[in-house]
């Protein structure tokens, strides 16, 4: 431990949190504002047309859109909770894991065919949740710890 009470690890798990989180919000702004210059590179190369990618991206319905947004923007306000000793993290981490979940089973039930049913778009899928669950099981412990306060 450091001098402020906190650990070396807090600070390096904390800011690649922030790092991997808010490129999730970056991801989630330009595909909300419809950014076919950003999607063109996760599209054709799957011979998906960016048009249908954003026609797919149009269809969410609304209560999608909120579970997606809880998904990111939760992740994101528990890196920056987890890097000011907050124990609040642990719960931000928990509400993106529901929303992700929710986003991602409706996108596995309801597949844009060649973008968001490809092994790339599974496998990311997968590594997202893992890494929010051990976001999560981090939290927990420096808690249990007395770290996050």
């Amino acid at each position: 431990m450091n001098n402020t009470g906190r650990p070396w690890h807090l600070w390096l798990i904390g800011i690649l949190s922030l790092l991997w989180n808010s490129y999730g919000g970056y991801d989630y702004y330009m595909t909300q504002a419809e950014n076919a210059e950003y999607l063109r590179p996760m599209t054709e190369p799957y011979g998906v047309a960016v048009e249908d990618a954003l026609a797919y991206f149009a269809s969410y319905p609304i209560w999608l859109e909120v579970l997606w947004a809880l998904g990111v923007w939760t992740s994101v306000a528990g890196a920056v909770l987890m890097l000011l000793r907050s124990k609040f993290a642990y719960y931000a981490f928990i509400i993106s894991l529901i929303g992700l979940i929710g986003a991602f089973g409706w996108s596995t039930a309801n597949p844009q065919p060649g973008l968001t049913d490809t092994p790339v778009a599974y496998g990311m899928t997968g590594l997202v949740c893992v890494l929010i669950i051990l976001q999560i099981i981090y939290c927990r412990r420096m808690t249990q710890r007395g770290v996050l306060r």
